[in-house]
């Protein structure tokens, strides 16, 4: 995006960074986006927050995770008969 933008603008890239960065923008995964988030924004991640916060609450939360990696395990675990 940089060199297209400094072709048409006929300047270096690295002065459309330095404008871009000036109005406020950062660059997240490629794209130019503003630094500060809308309200919306913030509001969505805070009540996911306050979510996980009543969830960790519960005693069952964190026992209802699972984690692993990429390696498969057979699980197997037959009852002994008591003898």
């Amino acid at each position: 995006m940089l060199p297209e933008l400094g072709k048409i603008l006929q300047v270096d890239e690295s002065t459309v960074s330095k404008r871009l960065k000036g109005l406020g923008m950062i660059q997240k995964q490629g794209h130019w986006v503003p630094y500060e988030l809308k309200p919306r924004d913030v509001e969505r991640r805070f009540g996911t927050c306050d979510l996980l916060l009543q969830r960790q609450r519960r005693k069952d939360f964190l026992h209802r995770i699972v984690t692993g990696d990429e390696k498969w395990i057979h699980y197997d675990n037959p009852k002994r008969r008591k003898s």
